[in-house]
């Protein structure tokens, strides 16, 4: 089995430097406040296999929404990566279906946003985890999933060599391959604009009409009612 080929060994962290800070809304929803709810997305969450196996990692968000009565109205997947990860992060969430307040001062839904990082490194190596978005828009601060494997043929592509290839592929004329290398360093940073920008000029070259009003769709409304500049200034 590949999986025993890999020797993963899966590492759930949550950064307890940030684990206690400011009061937010979500604190007064969850019980616990957002201190609990990572602790119980940390310990439930996994990193499938398929996902492991086809070095899948990058940065994903999905939004849960809340009713004055502490019901879950909505899990929406807002940035995914792979569908098993997609699936796993709304398995956890709805187990947190009996954890959410009611609140009387509340008339209406309050969503939060679930950043879950999924991390695929050699052992011994120490990802650094880049979380753009500071304290807005009910952000939970981001839950890091990691899996370490001990063989470099197991370890995924670094970004530098993508983005070569991604260069190399461009001077090609291979639009395909490169809009392969764009989608992949996207899946890692879903907040660098100019990956975007230059996505849409290459799908452009490919009469991709539908994938470039897409990502010009993503860079004015990032979240709901909300652009990806005005996310992470």
């Amino acid at each position: 089995m590949r999986i025993l080929l890999l020797m993963a060994l899966i590492l759930l962290g949550v950064n307890n430097s940030k684990l206690y800070g400011q009061d937010k809304m979500l604190d007064a929803r969850y019980k616990g406040k957002e201190a609990a709810l990572r602790m119980f997305i940390a310990n439930n969450i996994r990193y499938p296999v398929d996902a492991i196996e086809n070095k899948v990692l990058g940065y994903t968000l999905t939004s849960i929404t809340i009713t004055p009565e502490g019901e879950i109205a909505d899990i929406s997947a807002i940035v995914t990566i792979n569908e098993s990860i997609e699936e796993d992060i709304s398995r956890v969430l709805q187990m947190t279906k009996r954890r959410w307040r009611k609140s009387d001062t509340i008339a209406h839904n309050q969503t939060f946003y679930i950043p879950i990082i999924y991390v695929l490194s050699l052992l011994g190596n120490d990802p650094i985890v880049d979380d753009p978005v500071k304290e807005k828009y009910e952000f939970v601060e981001t839950v890091v999933v990691t899996a370490m494997t001990y063989k470099k043929e197991f370890a995924p592509e670094n970004d530098k060599s993508i983005a070569e290839r991604f260069s190399k592929s461009l001077e090609d004329n291979e639009y395909s391959e490169a809009i392969k290398c764009l989608d992949e360093l996207i899946r890692r940073n879903p907040f660098n604009q100019d990956l975007y920008q230059i996505r849409i000029s290459v799908n452009s070259k490919l009469n991709r009409s539908d994938l470039v009003v897409k990502d010009t769709q993503r860079l004015t409304d990032f979240i709901p009612g909300v652009s990806l500049d005005e996310l992470i200034d």
